[in-house]
C-alpha cells in the first residue's frame, strides 16, 4: 500500500492472464551489456530480442546510451519514436515526439499506438526472415 500512497497508483489494469498469453516475460534482472547485439542481463542471460523498448521514466536526458545516435543537443534521431540509425530501439513519450502533446498523458497514447505498429511490423518481417 506504501508504494501506492508514494508513487501512484496505475493508470490502468494489466492482468497477469493477459500477459501470459501473450508471451511477455518478465525478468528480475537489469540489462548490464549487449552481446552480439543482444541485451544481456545481470545473471548472464542473453534475450533473444528483435526490439527493445527502453522506459526510463520522467527525465528527459540520454546521455546513458552509449550508441551514436544523439544529436548535437543530446536528443535522440528519430522520427516519431523510431530510430534509422538503430533499427530495434524506439522512444515513446518524448518532447515533441510527434506532436505538442506526445510528452503529456493524453498525447501518449497516439504515439505508443504508432512505436507499436512500428515493432509489430519489424517483429513480422524478421519472423519470415527466419523461416
Amino acid at each position: 500500500m506504501n508504494e501506492v500512497r508514494f508513487h501512484g497508483g496505475p493508470a490502468f489494469r494489466i492482468k497477469q492472464n493477459d500477459l501470459d498469453r501473450r508471451g511477455v516475460v518478465r525478468n528480475q534482472f537489469r540489462v548490464t551489456g549487449v552481446i552480439d547485439g543482444r541485451p544481456q542481463l545481470g545473471d548472464g542471460t542473453i534475450l533473444q530480442v528483435s526490439s527493445v523498448v527502453w522506459c526510463t521514466g520522467f527525465r528527459q536526458v540520454f546521455d546513458w546510451i552509449g550508441l551514436p545516435i544523439l544529436d548535437q543537443h543530446g536528443w535522440p534521431v528519430e522520427y516519431r519514436g523510431v530510430v534509422g540509425a538503430a533499427p530495434g530501439l524506439y522512444f515513446c513519450g518524448l518532447s515533441f515526439q510527434y506532436a505538442f502533446s506526445s510528452m503529456v498523458f493524453p498525447g501518449v497514447s497516439r504515439d505508443a499506438d504508432y512505436v507499436a505498429r512500428q515493432i509489430a511490423a519489424r517483429s513480422a518481417t524478421a519472423d519470415r526472415s527466419a523461416a
